[in-house]
């Protein structure tokens, strides 16, 4: 049996009573100290404190200078350092310590890409969106307000609410697959709560509507023809990417995906693409219900230049060379036509969409080809045309006429005759 870990100033109230307040530590193992916070109007605190990187501080509970021990909120001498040692090192079955968030965000990353799926959400989100004090946080003892005030700041740096969500998303995931693998994490219902983000106002008003994100067709094919150019410039498929994305509304993540096979070109007249299904709302325990890919029909001229291509392809590899650069490429691009400069390839996808609508596709037809659901077309697109120059025409062309002269009636009216006087 290990030996029972004491300390002079630590372990009883009186030793504790006779200490200024301030702040008391005791080295428990190499990297891994006792905290002990004296309050001189109040009971003391324990905190965890670990001095390996990234180190933290967590407070794990009171002292039980004034109130009797329960075991979670008020910790005896002996108590605390069961639950820092749990905490830190050895518990339940799991050896080394409780993951922090930026390790547990860094082995979900690493996940991604064994899988072969984008690390650029989560890469992003450890290198410019994790502060130090919560990356340096033990996943066991976050509390909600840490989600939430992260959410705060981020807004506070200026990026905007969808932006906020996406990294919440992959935040999330990571914590989710640290408490998956970790039987001491229990907790999650913190970061479900915390990374909810704001409430949202029910006022459509209110709502952030990125109108500049639907471009006139004009528009589209002038930033296609200008990607072409400058991708020949450095030879790579930076043009192919952004055309196929403009003409079929796919995600960037769902062109990187297509192998030679997936282009349909037997009648050339009326050739197909099939575009692989998105990985959105997949997680370890839905793998079994993968979506299918869908067909998307395309112009010759695109499959041409995709054939030429494939042409130079086998049947395994990839159909695009993958370029890493696209969203600093593109904003190049943009700015040389003197466009919006926040405009994102994302925008070609919106377009296609808008595009669909207003021609007159059933719905229905429209998301199946974009990979979403009738449900966001109705929430987002919808919309936008109903406030467009498009939708006002549209809903003035289904007006009634009642300046038109109506039939003529076969009614004859009856005419009284007044009464006459003898």
């Amino acid at each position: 049996m290990a030996p029972r870990i004491r300390s002079s100033q630590l372990e009883t109230r009186t030793s504790r009573a006779r200490l200024t307040p301030g702040k008391h530590t005791q080295m428990l193992a190499p990297c891994i100290h006792a905290l002990y916070r004296k309050n001189a109007l109040a009971a003391g605190s324990w905190s965890l404190l670990v001095k390996r990187k990234p180190e933290y501080v967590r407070k794990i509970g009171l002292a039980d200078d004034r109130e009797d021990a329960n075991g979670e909120t008020i910790l005896s001498y002996p108590q605390m350092v069961e639950k820092c040692f749990a905490l830190a090192r050895d518990g339940e079955g799991n050896s080394g310590a409780v993951a922090t968030v930026l390790e547990s965000v860094e082995a979900y990353k690493d996940d991604l890409e064994a899988a072969g799926r984008s690390t650029y959400n989560a890469t992003t989100l450890m290198k410019q969106h994790l502060p130090p004090m919560l990356a340096g946080k033990s996943v066991a003892l976050l509390k909600k307000r840490d989600f939430t005030t992260w959410w705060a700041s981020m807004l506070a740096k200026g990026l905007a609410p969808e932006s906020v969500a996406r990294y919440a998303k992959s935040l999330r995931s990571a914590l989710n697959q640290a408490a998956d693998d970790d039987a001491r994490i229990k907790n999650r219902k913190v970061w479900k709560e915390g990374l909810r983000g704001p409430a949202k106002n029910d006022d459509d008003e209110t709502e952030p509507v990125r109108n500049n994100f639907i471009l006139p067709d004009a528009t589209v094919t002038a930033i296609m023809y200008a990607c072409h150019d400058e991708a020949t410039e450095r030879g790579d498929d930076f043009g192919l990417l952004i055309d196929i994305m403009s003409e079929c509304g796919a995600r960037e993540s769902q062109v990187w995906r297509l192998k030679p096979r997936h282009l349909n070109d037997d009648d050339p007249a009326k050739p197909v693409l099939t575009v692989p299904k998105s990985r959105k709302g997949l997680t370890r325990k839905k793998t079994a219900k993968k979506k299918k890919d869908y067909d998307v029909p395309i112009s010759p001229r695109l499959a041409a230049l995709l054939r030429q291509k494939a042409n130079t392809r086998t049947g395994n590899e990839p159909l695009l060379v993958k370029v890493w650069d696209v969203a600093d490429r593109f904003r190049a691009v943009i700015k040389s036509l003197g466009l919006d400069t926040t405009l994102l390839p994302y925008c070609l996808r919106y377009s296609s969409i808008n595009r669909a609508l207003l021609s007159g596709t059933p719905m229905a037809l429209v998301a199946t080809n974009h990979d979403t659901s009738t449900q966001v077309i109705e929430a987002f697109y919808a919309r936008y045309i109903n406030k467009s120059k498009k939708g006002d025409e549209l809903s003035r062309a289904s007006l009634i006429d009642h300046s038109r002269p109506g039939p003529a009636s076969n009614v004859t009216p009856i005419t009284i005759r007044a009464a006459t006087s003898r």
